[in-house]
């Protein structure tokens, strides 16, 4: 992700988050795993304990949360239920309408159509292995 369009995400989740009160932190969670927990919960329509397993046990999103993959015989991090509920609920659906804003715009500004090149009229002609496509005008 962009630095600049990152810390802009991470500025709005900060003042939705800790609002009204000490910055210490959220126990159990920052604000990069609150965020991906909360689009995931709000993309799946998922319960709190469907949203706890899949904090817990699926692989893919404990990748995009950041949890380092542990061996067999390791502790993991875990996510608790009352953490998740305290920590998620959090995000209402203004504020990741926001970000989604922020991020379709900085989107829009990599993908933005680029000079527009002269197209090739393009004809066909019959060869031994059938129709194939023949450029007549000359490429630029």
């Amino acid at each position: 992700m962009h630095p600049t369009l990152r810390a802009e995400i991470l500025t709005l989740l900060e003042a939705a988050v800790l609002a009204g009160k000490e910055a210490t932190g959220r126990t159990g969670m920052d604000l990069w795993q609150i965020l991906v927990l909360g689009v995931v919960r709000l993309g799946l329509d998922a319960d709190w304990d469907c949203l706890e397993h899949i904090a817990n046990y699926d692989s893919l999103v404990r990748q995009m949360l950041g949890v380092p993959a542990t061996p067999w015989g390791e502790d993991a991090k875990v996510f608790g239920h009352q953490t998740l509920r305290d920590n998620v609920a959090l995000l209402d659906d203004e504020l990741l309408h926001q970000i989604n804003a922020r991020i379709a715009a900085a989107g829009r500004e990599v993908f933005a159509k680029k000079t527009a090149r002269p197209s090739r009229r393009l004809r066909s002609r019959w060869t031994p292995a059938g129709w194939r496509p023949m450029c007549i005008s000359p490429p630029t």
